[in-house]
């Protein structure tokens, strides 16, 4: 999706000399967006979803899920917080 990066593959011969995709891997991208907490909820939503998508998730799969529910955590408290200096008509830093 749009938060993954190109997909890697590690190559075996096989015994017809042939080479197979043996496996792989993709970078997914977990990192907030900077000064804009509901934009990172909205996008670690998206990538815990696709994260948890296959019928039996990876161990890689469930570590992104985690990572994506850290950081909606993180966001979450962020956003409130920002929210709550509004309302005090506290001047708020959205460059964290």
């Amino acid at each position: 999706g749009q938060y993954a990066g190109e997909p890697t593959y590690f190559y075996q011969t096989g015994p017809d000399g042939q080479r197979y995709a043996g496996g792989g891997q993709v970078q997914i991208d977990v990192t907030p967006i900077a000064g804009d907490p509901g934009a990172t909820i909205d996008k670690m939503r998206v990538v815990k979803a696709a994260a948890l998508a296959p019928a039996e998730p990876s161990s890689a799969d469930r570590s992104v899920a985690a990572m994506a529910t850290a950081q909606i955590a993180q966001a979450q408290a962020d956003l409130n917080a920002m929210r709550s200096a509004e309302r005090r008509g506290e001047t708020v830093d959205k460059t964290v």
